[in-house]
């Protein structure tokens, strides 16, 4: 059961839903993550701010992206951003190889341009990027991309541990797809 409600927006003051109106305005609707985080709107509307601009401004390609966030998942338990972001991957090219190498936390099937991702994930969400690998990302992605690429693990880093935090569950009809640790 999660700690805190999850809020509807009939529950919250006029500035609340204010917060509300924001997030679903720039997202299209309100994620079960933000309904938690509406215990401090505003709060909660820059968190959202922030995590639609480290996916939608960034010129990390899509794969990239997809397999960062599934590795930060992984590795910090969170069967949420796991579940959803396992079939996102999908959508946005990630081979099957390397949603298994993730999964089972063994780098098989992946060529170096894949499990570099993976290994930078790791790394900045363990606080130790070593020069090896993050030479690695910039030669892949450039300065810019190697920068969005920390934003990114970082990003889904806070969001993973404050819905693990939080104990936000996944919809009843939605099974976890997130492997025992």
């Amino acid at each position: 059961m999660a700690r805190v409600p999850y809020m509807k927006r009939e529950d919250l003051s006029p500035e609340g839903q204010a917060a509300w109106d924001y997030i679903v305005k720039s997202r299209g609707q309100m994620l079960r993550p933000y309904e938690l985080l509406m215990a401090s709107p505003w709060l909660g509307a820059r968190v959202a701010d922030v995590g639609l601009s480290v996916r939608k401004d960034s010129t990390l390609p899509d794969a990239a992206r997809e397999t960062i966030i599934l590795t930060v998942a992984r590795e910090l338990q969170n069967a949420f951003e796991y579940t959803y972001h396992e079939d996102i991957a999908r959508k946005n090219g990630v081979r099957e190889s390397v949603i298994e190498s993730i999964r089972t936390r063994k780098q098989k099937g992946m060529i170096p341009q894949e499990s570099v991702f993976v290994d930078y994930a790791r790394q900045v969400i363990g606080n130790r990027v070593n020069d090896a690998t993050f030479q690695a990302v910039e030669h892949l992605v450039g300065q810019r991309g190697a920068v969005e690429a920390t934003l990114l693990a970082s990003f889904y880093a806070l969001m993973c541990l404050t819905m693990n935090a939080l104990r936000l569950e996944l919809p009843a009809n939605v099974p976890s797809k997130l492997p025992a640790p």
